[in-house]
């Protein structure tokens, strides 16, 4: 048990520019230097885990330097997803103008997300794995068990793209949980903690995809804690972290929903 409170964070932090263009460049369909580009991540990991060591923190991670996003990396590494959806936040729908000025710099820009029109499967199984082998690389000898990796929730897949396949929130939850515990399991395996990112658990009460099969909030959020349940059977609960937020974006936030209202 230590003696003082241990300090960490939410998990995905800021890309150097040089960086943030060469991930969105490929996530947008454009041809990059893949050695570059993954030397460009490894020099930010080595960086990152240096700094977060320097300010003292306890529980670190790789700042999520090779994902474009911390969910809208779902459709670069698993099948299933193609097309575009439309967002909605009801906290900002009454502001027209500040949905604007929101989606007017670089990285929301490149934020959007697609439908499922096909099987979730992983397709990339060796991107967790060189997300793991950067990592530890920067960590050196330290304890892995003092390191985090954050990675989607089923629920967050489902709230972020829209089912035009399954036709049942339940099948379609299932489906994800089936293609993530991949994930899970070698997060746990490389001896680090795991990190769920799951904001629909609040989010999903006053923001959606359009045509998203997540419908009521009472309806999905007992289904996907089911789903990822299922997702980590086996792994140690001790080893999971749990980040649930309203959303980082700066908008109004006076339809958040009491987090007693979700727990």
């Amino acid at each position: 048990m230590p003696d003082r409170i241990l300090t960490t964070h939410a998990g995905s932090l800021p890309r150097p520019d040089e960086l943030a263009d060469m991930v969105w460049a490929r996530m947008d369909g454009e041809e990059v230097d893949e050695g570059e580009l993954e030397a460009k991540t490894a020099d930010a990991v080595a960086e990152l885990v240096a700094k977060q060591r320097e300010v003292g923190l306890d529980v670190i991670s790789d700042g999520e330097m090779s994902k474009p996003g911390f969910s809208s990396y779902v459709a670069d590494r698993f099948s299933g997803f193609a097309g575009q959806s439309e967002f909605q936040s009801d906290d900002v729908a009454p502001f027209p103008e500040l949905a604007m000025k929101l989606f007017a710099n670089p990285q929301t820009a490149h934020l959007g997300f697609s439908n499922c029109v096909g099987p979730v499967e992983l397709t990339d199984k060796d991107a967790v794995n060189r997300d793991i082998a950067r990592f530890k690389t920067a960590l050196g000898d330290a304890d892995p068990s003092t390191a985090f990796m954050g990675t989607i929730s089923p629920g967050q897949i489902a709230f972020n793209y829209p089912d035009q396949y399954y036709g049942s929130h339940e099948k379609y939850l299932a489906a994800c949980a089936d293609a993530l515990a991949q994930e899970y399991r070698a997060i746990i395996d490389a001896g680090l903690n795991l990190q769920i990112d799951s904001p629909d658990m609040a989010m999903a009460a006053h923001a959606r995809s359009v045509g998203s099969s997540v419908g009521d909030w009472h309806h999905h959020l007992p289904l996907a804690v089911e789903a990822l349940n299922g997702a980590l059977d086996g792994i140690p609960s001790e080893r999971v972290r749990f980040h649930v937020c309203w959303g980082n974006t700066g908008t109004p936030h006076h339809l958040d929903v009491p987090l007693a209202d979700i727990i």
